[in-house]
């Protein structure tokens, strides 16, 4: 966009509005008029003339003085607009409504811009803010919730003659048939399942809770190994009849807290140690954790004691959007 010399003024008419007046040398509508004409001279057909090449005067008599310079006007606006945007240093949240005041042959074209602006926003001062700061400190609560963590990871399965609950793992041969052939992701030999985690069958967990190793069970459900995601790879859909064959129960055998165990996680030749390994690492967690939501608490209590309605424009536009 070449450079004019456009003379502005703004006038605020609301919190978040302005009325823009421009004032554009009827010069700096020649680059437009130029492309107008030229663009005519492709379109229209006159005899005696090759197309591109039919001269000014012919055009106009032809669609019209004006008619071309309204368009020539019509295509240059936006770059008149936002040049005088730019003068004004202003930011625009939405299209303008433009209105020409004054397009007068051999005149300066005039025209007023109503414009919704982001509206200006004082904010206090920052360092008279206060917020209070969550606690940093790690202590034993913490510390023994973390070790209980790292006793279940490093639980070893321990295979158990009861019958089999929620927690438990179960080792069984699963085998799923539609109309006497297996059905694929349906079947699965030797699997190890956590009983309670419904990543099976849908009816898997229910029918497995209770029962002993060595039983065998029997039923039709709708989906293979997988859950919802098996169902949408199996194309020809309808219910599935299931054999279970339950081999083994087995359940987490939790160590005992103890040096042995401390040396069973890592680098540690006391459980103390590990203690105050967990200590450090878990402060560093919460003084991190703790800096972030202080920076949140703070931008909470600065939009509280800011003056931050939002622009009505806005508004409308995001209930338009929904």
């Amino acid at each position: 966009m070449q450079s004019t010399e456009v003379q502005t003024s703004s006038e605020r008419i609301g919190k978040d509005r302005v009325k823009l007046r421009v004032e554009v040398p009827e010069a700096s509508l020649a680059p437009a008029l130029t492309a107008a004409y030229r663009k005519w001279a492709h379109d229209i057909r006159v005899p005696g003339f090759r197309k591109g090449k039919i001269p000014r005067q012919i055009i106009d008599a032809r669609v019209g003085a004006e008619t071309v310079r309204e368009e020539a006007l019509r295509e240059a606006l936006p770059d008149f607009y936002s040049e005088a945007m730019g003068a004004e240093e202003l930011e625009a949240i939405a299209p303008p409504d433009i209105e020409v005041i004054d397009f007068t042959q051999g005149s300066p074209v005039v025209f007023e811009a109503t414009v919704d602006v982001r509206p200006e926003i004082e904010l206090p001062d920052i360092g008279s803010l206060t917020v209070e700061a969550p606690s940093s400190e790690v202590d034993d609560e913490d510390i023994s919730e973390q070790l209980e963590r790292l006793r279940d990871r490093f639980a070893e399965l321990e295979a158990v003659s009861r019958e089999a609950r929620r927690g438990d793992y179960v080792l069984i041969d699963l085998n799923g048939v539609r109309d006497g052939e297996p059905v694929e992701g349906a079947s699965a030999p030797d699997l190890l399942y956590e009983l309670g985690s419904r990543t099976g069958p849908p009816k898997l967990d229910d029918e497995l809770e209770g029962n002993r190793p060595g039983a065998i069970l029997r039923f039709t459900d709708a989906f293979g190994v997988g859950g919802e995601e098996a169902a949408a790879n199996d194309p020809a859909g309808g219910e599935i009849s299931f054999t279970v064959l339950l081999k083994e129960v087995k359940t987490k055998k939790l160590a005992p807290l103890d040096d042995e165990f401390a040396k069973t996680v890592g680098e540690f030749d006391s459980l103390d140690e590990l203690r105050e390994d967990l200590r450090s690492r878990l402060g560093e967690v919460k003084l991190r954790m703790v800096s972030e939501e202080i920076g949140r608490l703070v931008l909470d209590e600065l939009v509280r004691v800011s003056d931050l309605e939002p622009p009505e424009k806005l508004v409308d536009t995001e209930f338009e959007h929904r």
